[in-house]
C-alpha cells in the first residue's frame, strides 16, 4: 500500500453538552518531538478552551480514560475564549495528570467534581507529532490537523485523512569495507527529505532526495516521504559504518536529532544550562546542577548489529538518563523504552543469549555504574556466576559497542530494568498484576502489600512453626539465594539501599531481584575480607528473619553448599577469564578512548588479577563471618561422593548439584544428607570416613616474640622450648579479627621484626603416606622447617636471614600458603614443625601466623550406614560416600522423559523468528542427558508419528538431566529441528503424545490430553507420579520448574462471618460494596479463568467495571489484618 487511510476523519459529536463552556478543544497522545513543557519533557498533551462567556477555575476539571480517573491540581481560572494545557504523564501534579494518553486512540472524558459531565471525545489511533482536534475552536467537528496549534487557535488548521508510505532504503543498514550508494525510492508522487547527521527531516528544510546518496563515512540516514493532501510518512532510519574497524561484539547504533542529546538547553546527557535538581554532594561532582540529572526522556532510533554484524533491529524508542551517582561518568547509561508513544512496542529480538526466548519492553545501556573505567564486566560477571545454579531474579548481560549519529560512543553493557518491565518480560505479568516494593530495608514502605511482612516481623519466630508463616509469604529458597549471593559479593552498597521485592497479586510470594552488585568483588581496593552479614543485617527483613531456626539452617546450608560449588574458586575465575576474553579487544579500545578523556579510574589488568584475588580469598572468609554470624563451630573439611557420575545429593534439602562435593562445614552443627542414584542403580548404602587433621588451625604453639633469637638451631627436634610462651593460634598481631593470641609487637623497647614458632606432632604410621599438605595463613613472610631442616619459605628473599631480614612484600591480611612435602622429611613417631615469621618493616602494623597439617591419603575411620538420607552432628572433616548398586528393575532411561507444560495461548515467549508460537516443553527428570532426534510428537491419537523430531542436530534435540526442552508447535517444520509441523487447537482438549520406535514398533513415553486455557495460561504438571497432577496455572514457566500458582478455585473459597453486599447487581458502570468489617480490603475480580482487576477499597467505596465485557464476574474481598475472605457473583450488563 502507498498510504495509511483512517477511517476515522471527521467526528460529529453524538451527545453535545448543553451547558458547558469549558471543551476538549486539542489533543497530542504522540507528542514525541514537537512541544517540550516546562520539565524539559514531550508528552502527551490535552488543550482546554473557554466556549462560555464566564470564567472557570480549572482545579474543578476532572479526566478520565475509562480506567484511571484525576482531578486537576492547578487552581487556574481560564477566561473566555482563551486555552490551557494539561499534560498527560503520570506525574500527579499541578497540570500533570496521573496518567497517560492512550497511542492507540481512545476516549477522553472531562467532567466537573460533581460528576457533571463536560466534555468527552473519542479520539483514534494518532500518528506522532499530529494532533487530533476540533476544526474550528468550540465546534463539532473533528479531524487530524495538519498543523497543531496548543494554546492557540484551531481555526488555521486543517484536516487530512491518510499518510504517505515510508521510503525504502534499497542498501541494508549495516558495515561495509568501502563507499556505497544509497538509492532511497517511493510513489512516483512521493518527495523524499532526508538527514545525515540525525536529525529528524521535515519537508522544505530538509535535504530534498534527488539522486542516490555516496556514502563514505560513517552516516545515519533518516528519511520521510511527503505528497499533497497526506500527513508525512513514518520516519525511517538505518546506520551505515563504512570502512569501520572490525568489532567483535554487538553493535548498537542511536540515532538522534544531536541537540536530544548534547544541547545545552534540552541535551540530557550534559551538564548544560536547564539542571534543576541537585547532584548529591557524594557523588563528588564539580557541578552543583547538571542536565543529566534530570529524568527526561528524547526520541531516537535505536538500532542492533550482531557478532556478525547483520541488522535484527531497528526501531523508535525513547531515550532517558539512569542511575546515580554513575550519570557524572564522562559516558553516561542511557535507558531505552519502546514505548507505543515512540512508535515501538516490544523489542522482539534474542537481546541475550541466557534468555532467547523473551520479548522485552525497556533495557539499560550501562556505563557498569561504579565499575565506570575499571573491569568493564564487574556487574555482569557477578550475575552470570548465578545462572543454571540457583533460583534467583537477575538480570542478563550482554556487552555491546554502542554509536550516537555514526560517532564512537563507548563500551557499555546491555542491561535488563529491574522495574516492572523485568516481572513482564521473565514472567509475563503486567503492571496492574503485582506488587514492586523499593523500601524493604526498613519498616516504612512503598507498598501497603509489603506491611504483611513488616506484621510478621513483629510475632515471634523463634519456632519451627513460624516458619510456615514466613514460608506462606516469602520465597525463601529465592529469598536466601539473593542475600547469600549480595554477602558473597561483599557489595556494601547495598542492604541499607539497592533493594527491589515484588510479587504476584493473586497467589503470590515476595521475591528479591538482583541488581548494581558493581561496588563489591574488590572494586575498590581488596575487599575480599570485608564482612557483609553487618550490611545484610541493615534490612529489617532479614534481620528480623534470622531469628527463626529454620531459616538460620537454611541459610548456613545454601552458604556450605555455593562456596563449594557456585562460588569455587577455580569456577569463578574460569568465568572471569572467559567473559573477560570476550570483551578484551573492545576493553582496550575503549580504555583508550577514555584516557584521551582524562577519566580512567583504575588499571584494568591489576583490577582483573584484585578480582582473581577475591575469587581465591572470599569463601575462607565468607566461612568465618557466617560462623561468627550463627554462632557456629570450627569449619572443618567435608566431602559428599559417589563414584558413579551422574549421582545428586541434598545437604540439609540444599541441593547439590555435582557427583563428587568438596566444602567445609560447622563442627556441631546437624547435617543431614541424602543420596539421588543415577540411572541403573540403587543406593545400598554411605561409607563415612572420619578424618583429622595433623594440626587444626586453632591448635596451640610454643613462641618466642621478645627479640633476636641467639639460639641457632631452634628448629631442631632436640631444642627445649620449654621457656617459651604457649599460645592458640591465629597468633599475631593488628588484624584482632584473625588473630586468637597477640604477641609482642615491640619488646624491650624494640620493635619485633620476627617471631618463632613450634609444635611437637606425633605420626606413628608412615606406611600409607606419600606427603603431608601444609596449609598456612601468613602476613607478612615465613620460613618452614620440618625436624631441623627448611622445607619451604613464602614472600623471603633467597640466602641466609636473621632476627632483622624482611619480607619482601608487606600485606594487612593474612595470605594462604599452600605445598606438599615429601614423607622423608618426617619421622615415624614425634617430629617438630618450626615456623620463623618475618615482618616486611620495624613498623609494619600487622603480622599474623597459622598451619593446618593433613596426611591426603588418610582414609580415617570408615563406618558403614544402609539409610538413604543419613544424619548426625557434624564432629570433624569427614567424607560421606554414596555406595550404589545395579537396580535390576530400572527401565531404561526414557522413562524419564516427561510433557511438562503446553501451551496454546502464547503471547510473551518468543522463537528464534521471533514468532509467539504454540509450545511443548518437555522435562527429562532423569541423570542423563537424552536426546530426543528420532523420537517422535503428535497431536493425534490416531497418527503417533505424525512428526519425527530430527536426529542431525542433537545440540538443538538434547534434554539435559534434570532439564528442559521446547517444541514449537507451529505448523512450520522448515524453520528448524524444534518446530513441529503441526499446531494447536485453542478452543477445545487435544492429547499430545511423545513417543519412540522399539523394535520396529511405536512405544508411548508420554501422553496427555491438555484443558484450552486462556491468554497468558499453560497447562501444566505438577507431579511425576502416574497421576501427573496436570493443572492450569496462570503463570507459565517456559524452559523452567512448573512452580507458581494455579487458577483460583473460587468454589474453595469460604465466606466468613457477617456477609458482604455489592450494589447495584446487575451493574453497567460502578460496582459499590459494603465491607463488612473496619478498614479497607483487597478486592479481586475475576472473569471465572483470571483475575481482571485487583485494587483496595474502603466501606461504601465502588470499583469502575464499564471496561469489562459483559457476563458473570466473581469478587473475592479479602480483610488483609484477619485473612477472611468472601466471594459474591455479579452480573456485568
Amino acid at each position: 500500500m502507498n498510504s495509511r487511510f483512517f477511517i476515522l476523519t471527521m467526528l460529529i459529536l453524538s451527545c453535545l453538552p448543553t451547558k458547558a463552556s469549558i471543551l476538549i478543544n486539542e489533543l497530542m497522545p504522540r507528542n514525541v518531538s514537537f512541544m517540550i513543557n516546562e520539565n524539559f519533557n514531550f508528552d502527551g498533551w490535552v488543550e482546554l478552551y473557554n466556549s462560555g462567556a464566564e470564567n472557570y477555575n480549572l482545579s474543578n476539571c476532572v479526566f478520565s480514560d475509562g480506567k484511571d480517573t484525576w482531578e486537576s491540581g492547578i487552581d487556574t481560572v481560564l477566561v473566555p475564549g482563551e486555552y490551557y494545557i494539561f499534560y498527560f504523564n503520570e506525574m500527579d501534579l499541578n497540570n500533570h495528570a496521573n496518567f497517560k494518553l492512550d497511542s492507540d486512540g481512545g476516549i477522553l472524558t472531562l467532567t466537573d467534581k460533581t460528576g457533571t459531565k463536560l466534555d468527552e471525545v473519542s479520539y483514534p489511533k494518532p500518528l506522532r507529532n499530529i494532533s487530533f482536534g476540533r476544526t474550528t475552536d468550540g465546534g463539532t467537528t473533528f479531524g487530524l490537523l495538519t498543523s497543531a496549534t496548543p494554546s492557540k487557535t484551531n481555526n488555521t488548521s486543517s484536516v487530512l485523512s491518510e499518510q504517505s508510505a515510508s521510503p525504502v532504503l534499497d542498501l541494508t543498514p549495516g558495515f561495509y569495507e568501502n563507499e556505497q550508494s544509497l538509492t532511497l525510492s517511493n510513489s512516483a508522487n512521493a518527495k523524499i527529505y532526508y538527514t545525515t547527521d540525525g536529525t529528524e527531516p521535515k519537508a522544505i528544510e530538509s535535504q530534498l532526495y534527488t539522486d542516490p546518496i555516496t556514502l563514505t563515512k560513517n552516516t545515519p540516514i533518516r528519511a520521510i516521504a511527503v505528497e499533497e493532501g497526506k500527513f508525512p510518512s513514518d520516519m525511517v532510519t538505518g546506520s551505515y559504518f563504512i570502512g569501520n574497524r572490525n568489532v567483535s561484539l554487538p553493535v548498537v547504533s542511536l540515532v538522534t536529532d544531536p541537540k536530544m542529546f548534547y544541547n545545552d538547553t534540552i541535551g540530557m546527557l550534559v551538564v548544560g544550562v536547564s539542571g534543576t535538581t541537585l547532584i548529591p554532594s557524594y557523588c563528588s561532582f564539580s557541578e552543583p546542577y547538571a542536565n543529566f540529572e534530570e529524568d527526561w526522556d528524547r526520541p531516537c532510533n535505536f538500532e542492533i548489529f550482531d557478532n556478525n554484524k547483520t541488522q535484527r533491529l531497528s526501531m523508535e524508542m525513547k531515550a532517558g538518563n539512569f542511575g546515580a551517582c554513575s550519570r557524572t561518568k564522562f559516558v553516561k547509561s542511557i535507558k531505552l523504552n519502546a514505548s507505543k508513544a515512540y512508535g515501538g512496542g516490544k523489542m522482539d529480538y534474542a537481546l541475550f543469549k541466557e534468555k532467547p526466548n523473551l520479548k522485552w519492553q525497556s533495557i539499560v545501556l550501562r556505563n557498569q555504574g561504579n565499575d565506570f573505567g575499571r573491569s568493564f564486566l564487574r556487574d555482569g560477571f557477578m550475575q552470570t556466576l548465578l545462572i543454571g545454579q540457583m533460583d534467583i531474579d537477575h538480570q542478563a548481560y550482554q556487552p555491546s559497542v554502542v554509536y550516537v549519529n555514526g560517532e564512537y560512543y563507548g563500551l557499555l553493557n546491555i542491561r535488563e530494568r529491574t522495574n516492572k518491565d523485568f516481572i513482564y518480560s521473565n514472567y509475563g505479568l503486567d503492571e496492574d498484576e503485582i506488587y514492586i516494593e523499593e523500601s524493604s530495608s526498613s519498616s516504612v514502605t512503598d507498598t501497603e502489600a509489603y506491611q504483611e511482612i513488616i506484621s510478621l516481623l513483629s510475632e515471634d519466630l523463634t519456632s519451627d512453626d513460624a516458619y510456615q508463616k514466613i514460608e506462606s509469604l516469602i520465597d525463601v529458597d529465592e529469598f536466601l539465594n539473593y542475600f547469600m549471593s549480595e554477602i558473597y559479593f561483599a557489595n556494601t552498597d547495598w542492604a541499607g539501599g539497592n533493594l527491589k521485592a515484588w510479587k504476584r497479586i493473586i497467589n503470590g510470594k515476595w521475591r528479591w531481584i538482583l541488581y548494581d552488585t558493581d561496588f563489591g568483588f574488590s572494586c575498590y581496593g581488596n575487599n575480599y575480607n570485608t564482612n557483609t552479614f553487618s550490611n545484610a543485617t541493615k534490612n529489617i527483613t532479614f534481620s528480623g528473619l534470622m531469628n527463626n531456626p529454620i531459616m538460620k539452617e537454611k541459610l548456613m546450608s545454601k552458604f556450605v553448599v555455593h562456596l563449594g560449588t557456585t562460588f569455587q574458586p577455580e569456577r569463578v575465575i574460569h568465568i572471569l577469564d572467559s567473559l573477560n576474553s570476550n570483551i578484551a579487544e573492545e576493553a582496550l579500545i575503549y580504555r583508550e578512548y577514555l584516557v584521551e578523556n582524562e577519566t580512567v579510574e583504575a588499571d584494568r589488568d591489576i583490577d582483573i588479577e584484585n578480582m582473581k584475588v577475591f575469587a581465591e580469598k572470599r569463601p575462607s572468609m565468607v566461612f568465618g563471618h557466617l560462623s561468627s554470624f550463627l554462632s557456629l563451630g570450627d569449619t572443618l573439611g567435608i566431602r559428599i561422593y559417589a563414584d558413579e557420575k551422574g549421582t545428586r545429593f541434598t545437604l540439609n534439602d540444599e541441593p547439590i548439584k555435582c557427583s563428587d562435593f568438596r566444602s567445609y562445614y560447622y563442627a556441631g552443627s546437624n547435617l543431614r544428607i541424602k543420596a539421588e542414584a543415577p540411572n541403573g542403580y540403587k543406593f545400598d548404602h554411605w561409607e563415612i570416613a572420619s578424618k583429622k587433621d595433623i594440626i587444626i588451625k586453632k591448635d596451640e604453639w610454643s613462641y618466642y616474640d621478645d627479640g633476636s633469637l641467639e639460639a641457632a638451631n631452634w628448629q631442631a627436634n632436640d631444642f627445649d622450648d620449654s621457656a617459651w610462651k604457649k599460645g592458640v593460634a591465629p597468633l599475631g598481631f593488628g588484624m584482632s579479627s584473625s588473630i586468637a593470641t597477640i604477641v609482642n609487637k615491640i619488646s624491650q623497647g624494640v620493635n619485633i621484626m620476627t617471631t618463632y614458632y613450634r609444635k611437637k606432632i606425633n605420626l606413628p604410621d608412615l606406611s600409607k603416606t606419600t606427603t603431608i599438605h601444609f596449609n598456612a595463613s601468613v602476613n607478612d613472610g615465613a620460613i618452614f622447617y620440618v625436624n631441623g631442616k627448611e622445607v619451604s619459605r613464602y614472600n623471603l628473599a633467597e640466602g641466609d636471614v636473621t632476627f632483622s631480614t624482611k619480607a619482601t612484600s608487606a600485606g594487612t591480611r593474612l595470605k594462604i600458603v599452600e605445598f606438599d612435602v615429601d614423607k622423608a622429611m618426617f619421622n615415624e613417631g614425634e617430629n617438630v614443625i618450626a615456623v620463623e615469621l618475618h615482618n616486611s618493616t620495624a613498623t609494619n602494623s600487622t603480622m599474623g601466623f597459622a598451619l593446618v597439617l593433613t596426611d591426603p591419603n588418610d582414609v580415617g575411620e570408615v563406618v558403614n550406614n544402609q539409610s538413604i538420607t543419613y544424619s548426625e552432628a557434624f564432629k570433624g572433616k569427614t567424607e560421606y560416600k554414596a555406595v550404589f548398586i545395579p537396580d535390576t528393575e530400572w527401565e531404561d532411561k526414557y522413562s524419564t522423559l516427561y510433557l511438562n507444560e503446553i501451551c496454546v495461548t502464547n503471547k510473551q515467549y518468543v522463537d528464534e523468528y521471533m514468532e509467539d508460537e504454540d509450545w511443548i516443553e518437555i522435562y527429562n527428570d532423569g541423570s542423563e542427558d537424552i536426546d530426543l532426534g528420532g523420537m517422535f510428537i503428535s497431536d493425534e491419537r490416531k497418527d503417533l508419528r505424525k512428526f519425527q523430531i530430527a536426529d542431525t542436530v542433537p545440540e538443538l534435540t538434547t534434554v539435559p538431566a534434570k532439564g528442559y526442552l521446547v517444541l514449537w508447535a507451529d505448523e512450520q517444520p522448515e524453520q528448524g529441528v524444534r518446530h513441529t509441523n503441526f499446531s494447536l487447537p485453542l478452543t477445545r482438549e487435544q492429547t499430545v503424545t511423545l513417543s519412540r520406535l522399539v523394535g520396529g514398533e511405536i512405544f508411548v513415553i508420554d501422553s496427555i490430553r491438555y484443558e484450552p486455557h486462556d491468554n497468558d495460561e499453560s497447562f501444566a504438571r505438577f507431579a511425576y507420579d502416574i497421576s501427573g497432577d496436570w493443572k492450569i496455572t496462570s503463570l507459565p514457566t517456559f524452559n523452567a520448574e512448573n512452580r507458581y500458582a494455579t487458577r483460583v478455585d473460587l468454589e474453595k473459597i469460604e465466606s466468613e462471618g457477617a456477609s458482604l453486599a455489592v450494589y447495584p447487581n446487575p451493574t453497567s458502570d460502578i460496582l459499590w460494596f459494603n465491607i463488612p468489617w473496619e478498614g479497607k480490603a483487597d478486592v479481586q475480580i475475576f472473569n471465572g479463568i483470571r483475575c481482571v482487576i485487583s485494587t483496595k477499597i474502603a466501606d461504601k467505596e465502588g470499583i469502575e467495571v464499564e471496561n469489562l465485557a459483559s457476563g458473570f464476574y466473581f469478587a473475592i474481598v479479602s480483610n488483609p489484618t484477619t485473612g477472611e475472605r468472601q466471594v459474591i457473583k455479579f452480573i456485568k450488563k
